[in-house]
């Protein structure tokens, strides 16, 4: 079995009075220890697929099994108690809080970036 596995993901966010789909079908599946990239262009769901992943945000469709250890060693899927389900939540915000702030540039960076570019 897979480390993570998600099949038939589907997301859609209100966009006025219709639905602006982001996710449609999206299955992938992760070995435990592979190393994963997920690329594509501003706007194409990367950052809601991984959300939808950490079980930040429901999916409209389709399943995420996670097969990964848990506080308590009963609980090694998706069926989480609340206390296992709240514990695998705080792992992964502060992974993902680690990595935005890796990613974006602070604002000091980009008074800089522009000090540079204007001499």
């Amino acid at each position: 079995m897979a480390y993570i596995e998600a099949a038939g993901i589907a997301k859609s966010f209100p966009a006025g009075a219709a639905t602006r789909p982001v996710l449609r079908g999206v299955s992938l599946s992760v070995e435990r220890g592979e190393f994963v990239s997920i690329v594509g262009a501003m706007g194409s769901g990367k950052s809601t697929l991984l959300s939808i992943l950490a079980g930040l945000t429901p999916a409209d469709e389709g399943t995420v099994v996670l097969n990964v250890p848990f506080p308590r060693p009963r609980n090694r899927t998706a069926v989480l108690g609340r206390a296992d389900y709240h514990a695998m939540r705080r792992q992964v915000i502060d992974f993902l809080e680690h990595h935005a702030h890796q990613s974006r540039p602070s604002a000091l960076d980009r008074v800089l970036r522009q000090r540079t570019k204007a001499n």
